[in-house]
């Protein structure tokens, strides 16, 4: 009897996360709508207070229906991968969550691309997931310049969009290998915990359908993001392993105190001349990594 194909609990948790959240969302809706009703008939002053709810509970709404969205998209990718695959021919392929996931971030998004970046406590960046290779090669070339949209968002707490020349301009190292990269346009958008900045959630050619990037929507699905994979609840992070696929870069940093023992240099630079090396050969910088803390190859002076 063919083994079962894989991601079936996925598939159906997330189908009904879709529901609950758009549940959630015609809720908020209704009360929006009766606060909307009672402020064309109260005084002045319950007026204003009737309208402040319903802008209240339309964000709330908004919210819902952009996490619904990403649930429901994420679903059907999931089911086109899983009918692509069966019936299983032997061992099925590995279940792929995080690109898959962005994948329908983006989808959500109105882009073709997506990506999360996390920074550390000293905005070094810990971990980066992408949709698609391409996707994670701009990450990756990110990471190695040490400046691009996510360090800018995350830096700056604030939105930022970039698109042609513009790239160029903004980040010199990044922007040209960015575009050379098929990089046109882009927009980030910071991902917060509480008022407190933790990374970046990056689109790239936004405005598929909508001819622009609509930033209001990338905020308001960057705060799903938060609630569905960075809240520190084990059973979301166990429905959605969002970063179990994820660079953590941790072979970067065992390199980087192999190589800061084998220069006698700081950690610091140890990380830049792994870095340096990586771009001018052209190969991810866990890559390389992994090549030095193997001992297969040895940075000389």
């Amino acid at each position: 009897m063919p083994e079962p194909v894989p991601g079936q609990d996925v598939l159906r948790e997330a189908l009904a996360q879709s529901a609950v959240e758009q549940r959630r969302a015609d809720r908020a809706a209704e009360v929006a709508a009766r606060h909307e009703a009672a402020a064309q008939e109260s005084t002045p002053q319950l007026r204003e207070f009737h309208l402040r709810m319903a802008a209240v509970h339309r964000q709330v709404e908004r919210r819902h229906r952009a996490t619904a969205a990403v649930h429901r998209s994420f679903a059907e990718r999931l089911r086109t991968w899983r009918a692509a695959i069966a019936p299983p021919v032997g061992a099925a392929p590995p279940l792929v969550l995080t690109p898959l996931f962005l994948a329908a971030v983006a989808d959500s998004a109105d882009a073709q691309g997506a990506a999360v970046t996390l920074f550390g406590q000293s905005r070094e960046e810990v971990l980066s997931a992408a949709s698609d290779g391409m996707v994670k090669s701009v990450q990756d070339l990110e990471f190695v310049c040490g400046e691009g949209p996510a360090h800018t968002c995350n830096r700056q707490r604030r939105a930022v969009v970039a698109s042609g020349a513009e790239l160029a301009r903004r980040w010199p190292v990044y922007g040209p290998a960015a575009a050379r990269l098929g990089v046109r346009r882009l927009a980030a958008v910071p991902i917060e915990i509480g008022r407190r900045p933790v990374g970046a959630l990056t689109v790239y050619e936004p405005g598929v359908n909508r001819g622009a990037a609509d930033l209001e929507l990338l905020r308001t699905i960057a705060g799903s993001l938060h609630r569905i994979a960075l809240t520190g609840d084990a059973s979301a992070t166990d429905r959605y392993p969002l970063f179990s696929q994820a660079d953590w870069h941790d072979v970067v940093h065992q390199a980087t105190g192999i190589v800061a023992v084998q220069r006698g240099c700081s950690l610091a630079d140890a990380l830049a001349v792994i870095k340096a090396r990586a771009f001018a050969a052209d190969v991810p910088v866990d890559e390389l990594a992994a090549d030095l803390v193997a001992h297969r190859i040895r940075l000389e002076d």
